[in-house]
């Protein structure tokens, strides 16, 4: 008795080969971006590398330096624009960025720098930096941050250090300060605003938090601390900046390379103490409270 043959209805094979080839187009899209991302990564770092490298060398012999760091900018910038970081550049809120990072090392870096790193870093996009006008810039010094600037807009861009704001970002609302029975705020307390660099007194004081992005150190009440790992930096000032109580959603869209249940917490787990007991978590967030201000005891002789 011969046996029955069973097709394939030619229109069950055809949306299952459609959706096979549809499948496989998704993980190859998926798998060049990811490899965009790591060179663009590696780019990033390598940059970072070679203007820690001329930042360390005394000023009067650093020039040598400069080769690397031409080349690895350029380098950078085309990864960014491969891995569609570049677009972002367009978003960015210029008077935020330069009044948000200009701080470093409680010495103020200048707006003329600023702009001139913006020249610095189009003609670098565009691939066509000449090494001469890198060295002409480290040359004169009151336009040396520039070089400071262009490292801040790559690390920055690349999703590896600090996020820059954008245009259509607001600031966060500014603490309430202390104050007296009659409304008049406490002598005592400084008033707090948040700024680009974290919770900043006024004034009158040096600020009480504050992060240098170049370097990852984080300065709390006049003591710095170092932060190796840079997603642990930048964890910690995504929340310190928010304002508010934040969620490991929030943090993720912002940091690259933190997913995960236990990636979050175990960072923040991992700062130095001092930094460890101002940031509070519930299962929803993460916010920020900074420890109450020493009032120095006046003495009467």
């Amino acid at each position: 008795m011969p046996q029955k043959r069973f097709l394939i209805p030619d229109h069950i094979r055809n949306a299952a080969n459609d959706d096979l080839a549809a499948e496989t187009a998704r993980r190859s899209v998926i798998r060049e971006r990811y490899e965009k991302e790591v060179r663009c990564t590696d780019a990033v770092r390598a940059f970072n590398d070679a203007t820690t490298a001329l930042w360390s060398a005394q000023p009067n012999k650093a020039l040598p330096f400069m080769n690397a760091v031409q080349q690895t900018l350029v380098d950078a910038c085309r990864a960014l624009a491969d891995a569609g970081r570049l677009e972002t550049w367009k978003q960015i809120d210029h008077a935020a960025t330069f009044d948000g990072f200009r701080n470093v090392s409680l010495r103020l870096m200048s707006w003329p720098s600023y702009e001139w790193a913006q020249t610095l870093l189009d003609q670098a996009c565009a691939g066509q930096l000449p090494r001469a006008l890198l060295k002409q810039t480290w040359g004169t010094e009151s336009l040396r941050d520039a070089i400071r600037w262009l490292r801040i807009f790559i690390v920055g861009l690349s999703g590896e250090g600090a996020v820059l704001p954008r245009m259509r970002e607001r600031a966060p609302t500014a603490p309430t300060a202390p104050q007296e029975p009659n409304g008049a705020p406490l002598e005592s307390a400084p008033v707090l605003k948040m700024g680009a660099m974290g919770l900043e007194a006024t004034s009158q004081s040096l600020p009480r938090l504050a992060f240098d992005v170049e370097t990852f150190t984080i300065t709390l009440d006049g003591k710095d601390h170092r932060i190796a790992d840079p997603k642990k930096f930048q964890i910690y000032k995504t929340i310190a900046e928010a304002g508010r109580q934040v969620t490991n959603a929030e943090i993720q869209e912002k940091v690259l390379g933190v997913r995960g249940k236990k990636a979050i917490p175990s960072r923040l787990q991992a700062l130095p103490r001092a930094l460890q007991v101002t940031i509070k978590t519930n299962t929803t967030g993460h916010w920020l409270v900074l420890p109450p201000i020493k009032k120095k005891i006046k003495t009467s002789r």
